[in-house]
């Protein structure tokens, strides 16, 4: 995946690899390129998966959901809530037992090759300690976001407030706006 990382200039600001899925919270310069990288990076893996176990066909049934998160207090809120995928899964108890996630990087400074340091992780302070004080704190304060999925996680195309989904929604096709009263 590092690879393709460079070869399609998409920064990665978080990640959580499951064993049938995968989150990934990135950055990138066009929706091409995010089509393209995801294309190539999926062929791969489910040749990879194949090969490991000595199968064949299809290894991922769903196409990637790739919502546009609005802004910074719903970056959070994403990697937050993703951070706690293995705890809902039943995999592990704390996000910092699962070696499958950006967790570690951004909470005790472990080096990981894939993360990007996100803006709004590097907004947090000039001071790194701190900054990987205040995401552990942070996460520990999200604690009880594993207990259920959230709605407004899931949605297909915008993650934010529902009114600015809406509005997306709609601006993008996806949503006819409501006509003027009297209208037919």
């Amino acid at each position: 995946m590092l690879t393709f990382k460079l070869a399609f200039s998409i920064k990665i600001y978080y990640y959580v690899f499951m064993d049938n899925h995968i989150h990934l919270v990135l950055y990138l310069q066009s929706t091409v390129l995010l089509s393209k990288f995801m294309q190539r990076v999926f062929s791969l893996l489910g040749i990879f998966i194949n090969r490991q176990l000595k199968r064949s066909g299809r290894v991922f049934g769903e196409r990637p959901k790739t919502p546009v998160i609005k802004d910074r207090s719903y970056y959070w809120n994403t990697t937050m809530y993703i951070s706690k995928n293995p705890i809902r899964a039943g995999v592990c108890d704390k996000p910092k037992k699962y070696k499958w996630s950006g967790f570690c990087r951004y909470a005790y400074g472990k080096k990981d090759s894939l993360i990007d340091d996100a803006p709004e992780y590097l907004g947090l302070s000039k001071s790194p300690a701190l900054r990987r004080k205040l995401f552990q704190k942070m996460t520990h304060n999200s604690i009880h976001w594993h207990e259920k999925r959230r709605p407004e996680m899931s949605n297909w195309y915008f993650i934010g407030d529902a009114e600015w989904v809406r509005a997306m929604m709609t601006e993008r096709g996806f949503l006819k706006p409501p006509k003027p009263p009297g209208e037919a």
